[in-house]
This record gives structure tokens, C-alpha cells and sequence, in this order.
């Protein structure tokens, strides 16, 4: 039985197998696009030929014309990006690719066998080529690309040709596809997306790649002095900007984020500062801010970012960034100037949004200190590590400290967490026994007891 080779510079699918010694006259590889035999295999080879972008040339169909303009006549040619140049060669094996081709690495860049198209594996590959170009650019020609000789052979309806060469590349001709004429794009043109020339389709929106600004119907081209490649700005709200000057009227160039946009400060656009927005409130979020109303559960990094004027809330369904409050009692709050009546009951530590409430700090209200209470004495927070009630001081009520308690005695126990005030009497808390007045506590194992008569 013969064994099916098809030696592929794409992947294979689109080019029938030859059996293997069958046909076939010896090839070069430096054949000009068109298929060079070798031992009864059919390779699809690298062209010499290149182009610059923007052209009008022939439709789509048509292989090979130049089709620069004078426009474009600065431009690099483009790089040889295309998946001929790896000269991959597949064989044909049901199932997965067959230990016996695969058993060492194709490359001393540790590529490897590639399971490809229509059952076939990638078994011989232009290890200069690959190597340089990276195990992903390989795999992608594997298993996706397809060589073409007009538009019918592609499922999309573009074969993608370099000048000059006979054989194409089919491409989507949607945003970033790999072009080297504009009739390569469903819309837009084709443009040098990186400073080696490499082309890419654009459709000239916002924040897509251009050279000139005739590339940008939305609005001009970004282009650094010097740069090949820039991007189009439509001048509004989110636009990449230098400064201002790259912005339409009313808007201006702000940082956000590691970048520079273009914002007039209604609402959501983005702002580095209150007096950015028309709303006066500038959410800073992490990082880049966003103009927002000021309004109830809106996210705000202060008081200022609110028109109650508090912000301490959690933002719904989210552990970062707070959220504007009334500030009254029982809601949310991070510190006690979150609070209409300053006072914001949490346990210690960090401040987190909403981790506290706002307090009253009545007898019996929440608090973590002693100044959240009109009694002055917060008790059950176990030292800070989470939030107590306000005590009344008086004699069995809960303390942490002496100063809790009006009888000036606390009996408190740190090994529970638990104390009371006392007065030493028959009946009064007690943890050990010198703090009663008959010498004897009911207990003696570190937990609250009762003084005894004797």
C-alpha cells in the first residue's frame, strides 16, 4: 500500500496528495510561488515577490500583480509573514501523528510533530524558518492555513497573493488578516501594521492600525515622527491622543491608564480629576477614572466623589473600590468620616469599603472603640480584632479594662475574651480570687466566676 506524502509550505488540505514515488520531477524551493516537485510530493513555496498596501489592482481572484501607488511608496516592502516559507511537509496517517516520524524533535528549537489538517502530520519543517518565527506561527500554518490559487479555493472567498507569485494564501480579510493589497480586505485597507512592514487589513475605525490619515475615515492617523505604523483617532471620548490638539473641539487629552484619551467629562467618559467631569465627580477607581453622577451606590474614592458627601459603601458584587453612602446609621462604612455621626464600628486593620457600619453609639450600639460610645466604654472587641457594643459601665456589665467600669474594676479574662464590672462584693465578677473582698472566687481556671462569702 502506498503511503500518502504531500510536502505542504501551508498546511495541507487544499493541494491533493501524490503517492509516494509516483510522479513528480525534482523541484527547487526557491521555485517562484508556484509547486516544485520533489520525489512525488507537491510543495507550495516561499515567493520572492512583496507589495506595498493600498493598491488597485486586479480582483481578488487574480494572482500576483504588483499593485503599489504612489501614496504608499514610502512603505517597506512587507516581510515574508507567510506560511510557504516553513516548508512544511505532512504525511498522511490516520489518527495521531505515528510515534515512529515523531520519536525526536524536528528542530533544535524543541519543535516538535504536529498533529495537522485532513488527518495528515506535520513531519519536516524549514527549521531556520520555524525557529525564528516560533512553535506558534508553525502551528497556526499546520493546522488553519491553506494555499490558493484564486478566490473559489477559499472558504472566505480571498486568496491573498505576493507579487509576482502564482500561488496564494487564503486569508478572512477581516481586521489584522494577514493583506497585501487593499481588495485583500473585506473593508478598509491594507496597511503596515509594525515598523518591519508586516501588512494588516484596517478598517480605519477607532484605535485601528494606519500610515497616513487617509486610513482613518473616522477621524486622523497617530503617527509618532519617524514610526511606520500608528493608530487612527476619531477624536471623542476614549480616542488615543498626544495632547489635546489630536482631540475634536470640547474634548481634551487626559492620562488614563498607561495611555492618553480623549474626553469632554460627561458622564462615564474618563477623568483624571473632579473638575474634569461637569458632574464635579471623578471616580480614580484603580487607576484610570471614569466621570460619574454622585449618586447612591456609585463607586467614589471619597467624600467628594458623592453628593451626600460620604462614601464608604461596598460596590455591589465587588471586594475593591467604595461606594457613595448617606452616611447615616446602619449602613456601610470604612472609617468614621463615612459616617454622618462619625463614628464607623469595624474591626481593626486595613480599611476595607464597607467593612464597618455607621453607629449611634447608644448603650447596646455597634462601635470598636471607646470613642464610638457616649459612655466611652466599647467592650467585647477582643482587644480590636472585631467589632463590640457600647456598655454602660454599671456593676456585671461588659468591660474590657478597668476604665470600662464606673466601680473603676474590670474582671476580664483574656483567655475568653469575656469581662464584667465588679466591686469585689459577695456576688460580683470575678476571675481571681484577690479581686473579690472575701479572698475567694468561685473560679481558678483562667474563666469569669462569682465572689464567694467564704
Amino acid at each position: 500500500m502506498h503511503v500518502l506524502v504531500a510536502s505542504l509550505a501551508v498546511a495541507c488540505g487544499a493541494v491533493s496528495p501524490t503517492a509516494e514515488g509516483e510522479g513528480g520531477a525534482a523541484g527547487d524551493h526557491g521555485a517562484h510561488g508556484g509547486y516544485a516537485g520533489s520525489g512525488g510530493s507537491a510543495a507550495i513555496t516561499s515567493s520572492a515577490g512583496s507589495s506595498s498596501s493600498g493598491s488597485a489592482s486586479s480582483a481578488n481572484s487574480s494572482p500576483g500583480g504588483s499593485g503599489s501607488n504612489d501614496e504608499d511608496a514610502a512603505l517597506p516592502p512587507p516581510p515574508d509573514d507567510s506560511c510557504a516559507r516553513f516548508g512544511l511537509q505532512m504525511e498522511f496517517t490516520p489518527g495521531d501523528c505515528p510515534q515512529a516520524l515523531c520519536a525526536d524533535s524536528l528542530c533544535d528549537c524543541f519543535i516538535l510533530c504536529l498533529p495537522a489538517r485532513n488527518g495528515s502530520c506535520m513531519t519536516k519543517v524549514n527549521c531556520a524558518a520555524a525557529c525564528a518565527a516560533g512553535l506558534d506561527a508553525v502551528f497556526e500554518c499546520a493546522t488553519s492555513a491553506s494555499p490558493c490559487q484564486s478566490a473559489a479555493d477559499c472558504a472566505g472567498g480571498l486568496c491573498v497573493f505576493d507579487d509576482g507569485a502564482a500561488t496564494g494564501q487564503c486569508g478572512d480579510g477581516g481586521p489584522g488578516a494577514r493583506c497585501r493589497h487593499d481588495h485583500d480586505c473585506r473593508m478598509g485597507n491594507c496597511v503596515a501594521v509594525a515598523e518591519n512592514g508586516a501588512r494588516g487589513c484596517s478598517s480605519g475605525g477607532d484605535g485601528e492600525p494606519c500610515n497616513r490619515s487617509a486610513d482613518c475615515p473616522s477621524g486622523g492617523c497617530l503617527l509618532e515622527a519617524g514610526k511606520l505604523a500608528g493608530r487612527c483617532s476619531a477624536g471623542i471620548a476614549n480616542s488615543e491622543c498626544r495632547d489635546s490638539a489630536d482631540c475634536r473641539p470640547g474634548f481634551h487629552c487626559i492620562p488614563f491608564f498607561s495611555r492618553l484619551v480623549c474626553t469632554a467629562g460627561k458622564l462615564n467618559e474618563p477623568c483624571d480629576d473632579n473638575e474634569r467631569c461637569e458632574s464635579g465627580h471623578c471616580w480614580l477607581g484603580l487607576g484610570g477614572g471614569r466621570c460619574t453622577a454622585g449618586m447612591l451606590d456609585e463607586p467614589c474614592d471619597d467624600g467628594s466623589d458623592c453628593e451626600s458627601g460620604f462614601c464608604g459603601g461596598a460596590i455591589e458584587g465587588s471586594s475593591l473600590g467604595s461606594a457613595c453612602t448617606g452616611g447615616e446609621n446602619g449602613v456601610g462604612c470604612g472609617t468614621d468620616s463615612d459616617c454622618q455621626s462619625g463614628r464607623c464600628a469595624k474591626p481593626h486593620g486595613p480599611e476595607i469599603p464597607g467593612s464597618g457600619k455607621c453607629t449611634a453609639g447608644k448603650l447596646g450600639d455597634a462601635c470598636s472603640k471607646d470613642a464610638h460610645c457616649d459612655s466611652a466604654a466599647c467592650a467585647g472587641t477582643d482587644n480590636g480584632n472585631h467589632a463590640g457594643t457600647c456598655s454602660s459601665r454599671a456593676l456585671k456589665a461588659d468591660c474590657e479594662r478597668d476604665a470600662h467600669c464606673d466601680s473603676g474594676h474590670c474582671a476580664y479574662t483574656p483567655l475568653f475574651a469575656q469581662g464584667a464590672c465588679t466591686d469585689g462584693n459577695v456576688g460580683s465578677a470575678c476571675v481571681e480570687s484577690s479581686q473579690c473582698a472575701s479572698g475567694h472566687c468561685s473560679k481558678g481556671d483562667g474563666s469569669l466566676g462569682e465572689c464567694l462569702a467564704n
